[in-house]
């Protein structure tokens, strides 16, 4: 066996003399050809396994909810109503309207119709939560939505004079927040 290791060693210095390369000498497995890799030990195999388990929230798994990454909020406009229809605006007088509308763009890049979760909260300057709504609307793969939210009444009639803010969540991570007044007048 040692004369053929020495044959072997010739043949590849004389082979890397004569054209300046060296030569790559492969090894084939025959037979079954199930090899052990010995370089993870038994606690690197469990903390793989678990890195691939999905993981699940206390209330469960979530279905056809997505990330923000997919679906984004593209506008937020303010608006009263009135005798000429919709006026956007960002102040709104107690002696002229009644109630006020959020229109809300969300627009999904991905080839895939998504339903998402869509939470609304305004608080006035206090931080304290005047009005609050969940939604979830369903968008079309590659479209935008328009999501119109109501302020009714009852609710409107209860802001006092000041300002407020409008924030909105996408699957329960904030994305964007527009600010508004309320004036007597």
């Amino acid at each position: 066996m040692a004369g053929f290791w020495d044959f072997l060693s010739t043949l590849v210095d004389s082979k890397k003399d004569k054209d300046g390369n060296s030569v790559v000498v492969k090894n084939y497995i025959s037979g079954n050809n199930n090899q052990k890799n010995t370089t993870h030990n038994h606690n690197d195999r469990r903390k793989l396994a678990e890195a691939k388990k999905p993981s699940q929230s206390p209330r469960g798994p979530k279905t056809n909810v997505t990330s923000p990454v997919c679906v984004s909020l593209q506008c937020i406009r303010l608006y009263s109503t009135g005798s000429k229809g919709k006026v956007y605006t960002d102040k709104f007088y107690k002696s002229i309207n009644h109630n006020f509308g959020i229109e809300v763009i969300l627009k999904n890049t991905s080839s895939q119709a998504q339903t998402i979760h869509l939470g609304h909260c305004i608080y006035d300057e206090k931080g304290n939560i005047v009005f609050k709504k969940n939604f979830t609307p369903h968008i079309n793969p590659n479209s935008t939505l328009m999501q119109h939210i109501f302020v009714d009444a009852d609710a409107f009639s209860k802001m006092k004079s000041g300002k407020y803010k409008s924030q909105f969540w996408i699957n329960n991570t904030r994305v964007q927040r527009t600010f508004f007044t309320v004036v007597y007048k």
